[in-house]
């Protein structure tokens, strides 16, 4: 990456990360399959990313996921922009942290790695309401068939 220097300044150049993934969810219901594949492809890639320089994101969820404007090129150029890295510095002993419904469930047996942020990005069942962690209730895991072509 290059460093960027305005008026002697060293700064850091942002992208807007568009609309949240959640946000696109919620009001157009499950991505085509085209999507589905691009878009797992583009989180998967950025977490490959990630761990190749050693950093766990540890709160990989559709409301830490951007989906930046296309410009011209229109809808079907729309790809994924992971954000919020605020719980990437923690001690990797600090398993309770991040969003207990996309925590991996068995992270609790070991530290947080790179393969609990991949268990995160992956098609995650819900367990019980789906709001909480697979280690915090009795209730079976569920798939929504219904929700995927």
């Amino acid at each position: 990456m290059d460093r960027l220097v305005i008026a002697g300044r060293t700064c850091l150049l942002l992208t807007h990360a568009g609309e949240t993934l959640a946000a696109i969810l919620a009001r157009e219901g499950p991505p085509s399959l085209d999507f589905a594949r691009r878009w797992g492809d583009d989180l998967l890639r950025a977490l490959e990313m990630l761990e190749e320089h050693g950093v766990q994101h540890r709160d990989v969820k559709p409301a830490n996921v951007g989906v930046p404007e296309s410009g011209s090129v229109g809808k079907k150029a729309r790809h994924l922009l992971l954000f919020d890295f605020s719980l990437s510095t923690l001690d990797p002993s600090a398993v309770t942290a991040g969003t207990a419904a996309y925590r991996e469930p068995f992270v609790i047996h070991r530290r947080w790695d790179a393969a609990a942020d991949r268990f995160s990005a992956a098609v995650t069942p819900r367990w019980g309401s789906g709001d909480v962690a697979a280690v915090a209730t009795e209730e079976e895991a569920t798939i929504e068939a219904e929700r995927f072509q």
